[in-house]
């Protein structure tokens, strides 16, 4: 069951600058450097800026896209734990009121649990990049078919026998190619190099394309309900299904969560730093072995959970909480008085908003911040010293 923790971060719409007053787009380049680099307290501190300024999309996206991009290959089975989890953030997100929804979803604890969890996770397991490179040209014959597998190869056409162009047709058969052929991890890169090819001539003959409504349809549950069936990435999950029918092995809620996490927040600029997610499900097609969906938790990640809200502390709060946070915990807690409760919500004065933050955001994010503040900067405080006690 979720609580309401018992300390109001107080609403506020937060669209390109953050709630304690950061640039969303200099943020994200900076968590996914901190976590790289295994700075855990940075991640987590910044990982609560986000959440307080309801980036909750913005922090999904990215929790996919860095999933799919550095640690499919060292935690493939990770992908069940992560979608499970992000549907349980949709469940939240429903049983909350409406009225109630943006406060409650930023004070929310189980959604700290749940992002301190992954996070801990990212953090604590080896990165693999991956690693290819796609030619300038590459529509030249020249260059593709340095690539190639296949001297023929079938047009592919789509439910209302649409055909596809030539030079598609031909990548997706490239990319098909590996389902019949058992790839292993060093044939990774070379489905992602014609996966990347693909996106790249779509864009090309996007005129091509103009007015023209594919259509591949599918009468597998999990694909269903994606909204978008007109793509050729579509076809291409829907082969990777039929592949997976005769594998008595693989562990299907894998395959589906890999299926859920690239059509999560789905759009089309999203297929290229999700392709990960369709080379692993291409690869565990016709593997002969059963890959274990169960973990364990480990100790960062039960001491990240335990000490979730010392970092939303330092996030920027209104000294006195509003009577609608009040309202809100009092309802999550079943708690009919206010006059029980009123003295929780006094809290202390707290540091100014996220300043702990100049340590590692941008600096040109910081030259104004610094140019305004007249303080001495031995003054400004490192992060350690906010956990110091």
């Amino acid at each position: 069951m979720d609580v309401i923790v018992p300390y109001g971060i107080k609403y506020k719409k937060c669209n390109k600058i953050s709630l304690s007053g950061y640039k969303k787009t200099q943020i994200f380049p900076f968590l996914e450097k901190n976590l790289i680099d295994k700075n855990s307290e940075n991640v987590m501190a910044i990982v609560a800026e986000l959440h307080c300024s309801s980036y909750y999309n913005d922090i999904d996206n990215f929790i996919i896209y860095f999933f799919s991009n550095y640690l499919i290959l060292s935690i493939v089975s990770y992908s069940f734990f992560i979608n499970k989890n992000l549907q349980k953030i949709l469940n939240i997100k429903k049983s909350i009121k409406k009225n109630h929804q943006n406060t409650s979803l930023i004070n929310s604890n189980e959604i700290r649990n749940i992002y301190c969890s992954i996070f801990s996770y990212f953090l604590e397991n080896k990165i693999n990049k991956f690693s290819f490179k796609i030619e300038s040209k590459c529509y030249i014959d020249e260059n593709y078919l340095l690539h190639s597998n296949l001297q023929k190869f079938h047009i592919v056409y789509d439910e209302n026998n649409v055909a596809l162009s030539e030079k598609l047709s031909r990548g997706i058969r490239e990319i098909l190619y590996w389902i019949d052929n058992k790839p292993s991890l060093e044939n990774i890169e070379k489905i992602l190099y014609w996966i990347n090819w693909c996106i790249r001539i779509e864009k090309l003959e996007k005129k091509l394309y103009k007015g023209v409504n594919l259509q591949f349809t599918s009468n597998y549950a999990v694909l269903k309900n994606v909204k978008k069936k007109s793509r050729w990435e579509y076809f291409l999950w829907i082969k990777i299904w039929q592949a997976n029918e005769k594998n008595n092995f693989l562990n299907k809620l894998l395959l589906k969560s890999l299926t859920k996490l690239f059509y999560y927040n789905y759009k089309n600029n999203k297929i290229k730093e999700r392709a990960g997610l369709i080379a692993i499900a291409i690869l565990l097609c016709n593997q002969q072995y059963k890959i274990k969906i169960e973990r364990k938790i480990t100790k960062m990640e039960i001491f990240t959970s335990l000490n979730a809200n010392q970092f939303y502390k330092n996030v920027q709060i209104d000294d006195d909480n509003d009577d609608k946070y009040v309202e809100c915990y009092n309802e999550y807690n079943n708690i009919k008085s206010k006059e029980n409760t009123k003295n929780i919500y006094k809290i202390n004065t707290l540091e100014k908003k996220m300043d702990f933050l100049r340590d590692y955001v941008p600096k040109e994010q910081q030259k104004k911040e610094i140019s305004d503040n007249k303080e001495d900067k031995s003054n400004i405080k490192k992060i350690t010293e906010y956990f110091s006690n």
